[in-house]
């Protein structure tokens, strides 16, 4: 299933226009520029060098090989600029849409202090696939995900512990249809996700893992998978355990929820994303250890991803305050000052 980040609070969908099934021909503004991983660098002389500026408008192609052709000039443009100021690639680089306005935002990874790499599976080597019906509802709901997102028909359903669309009824049958073959193959997905060769076939099948019926091995695998080397398995596992999460707290409790952590330092902006989706799920309960271990080794992180913009922001920023002790009713309100200035003060840090 293609990248298709719904951030943790629900405020909007956000499609990754690197990935090459979500291409459409319009014309987006780039309302913000944001870094991650940037602790120790001057960001200032890579923003004025970049060959786009907050404000530029940005061409989609409508023809998938030349969105993809020139998807990738874009990032390796923005890859020498960076490389020719501190003298190494940015970590990562991705063009997110939407915000409510219905504009672009640009998020570039930095090797500062700030980011640390994670040590990913090994690849698998062997042999499962899925069966030809999944891959066809996947693809159909794919389509048919991007077609609500487009119409402001994006409204989920989690409370089920599993995502069902809430505003499109085409969308919801065919995930409900998903569901049901995924529970009469839930050993062969089980068998692709962990040992499968072809990374697409893993993915489809971390997304299929969180339909299935809730079960100890369910989560183990999800887990497993939210360490995969390929980045669309972690993004879709790390997502199915925050739908979990959400809606089923006594099986949140049920995961390792420090091992998580290192992913909000990671070089790649969807593995933060998500990580930040499930970690907020997971400090909901306001644990003292996990709070404090996450002060300890991703502070940060979480100070930079605060000032991203608003809607990407937000799980970061309720989680600090979570460790800043603010009152949760009280934080709310806060997590949606621009800039949060109050929450960076509670939790001792300067802009």
């Amino acid at each position: 299933m293609t990248i298709i980040n719904r951030h943790v609070v629900g405020f909007y969908v956000v499609l990754s226009l690197l990935a090459p099934r979500l291409i459409f021909a319009e014309d987006k503004r780039i309302a913000l520029i944001a870094f991650f991983g940037q602790e120790g660098l001057d960001t200032l002389p890579i923003r004025n060098a970049l060959p786009f500026h907050e404000g530029s408008i940005v061409s989609l192609e409508d023809n998938v090989s030349h969105a993809v052709d020139t998807a990738n000039r874009w990032k390796q443009d923005v890859k020498d600029t960076v490389k020719r100021l501190i003298g190494r690639e940015p970590t990562d680089v991705a063009r997110v849409c939407c915000t409510k306005s219905g504009d672009l935002v640009v998020y570039i990874g930095l090797p500062g202090r700030s980011f640390r790499p994670i040590r990913y599976n090994e690849a698998p080597k062997g042999t499962a696939r899925l069966p030809e019906i999944l891959l066809s509802l996947d693809e159909q709901i794919d389509n048919l995900l991007f077609k609500a997102v487009l119409e402001g028909k994006a409204g989920e359903d989690d409370s089920e512990g599993y995502a069902l669309a809430k505003d499109d009824p085409e969308l919801r049958k065919k995930q409900l249809e998903f569901r049901d073959y995924a529970r009469l193959n839930e050993g062969v997905i089980f068998r692709v996700v962990e040992s499968s060769s072809d990374a697409k076939q893993r993915a489809i099948a971390a997304t299929a893992l969180g339909y299935l019926r809730q079960s100890d091995r369910q989560i183990a695998a999800l887990v497993k998978a939210s360490f995969d080397l390929d980045e669309e398995v972690r993004n879709n596992a790390v997502r199915a355990l925050g739908v979990l999460a959400s809606a089923k707290p006594g099986v949140a409790r049920r995961m390792p929820a420090k091992r998580f952590i290192s992913l909000l330092s990671s070089g790649i902006w969807s593995d933060r994303n998500k990580g930040l989706m499930l970690v907020f799920r997971l400090t909901q309960g306001r644990d003292p250890k996990l709070l404090r271990d996450l002060r300890s080794e991703a502070l940060m992180p979480l100070v930079e991803a605060a000032q991203w913009e608003t809607g990407h922001a937000l799980g970061a920023r309720v989680i600090l305050g979570r460790i800043a002790v603010i009152d949760e009713a009280k934080l709310w309100g806060l997590a949606q000052e621009e800039p949060p200035d109050t929450i960076l003060r509670a939790i001792g840090v300067k802009r």
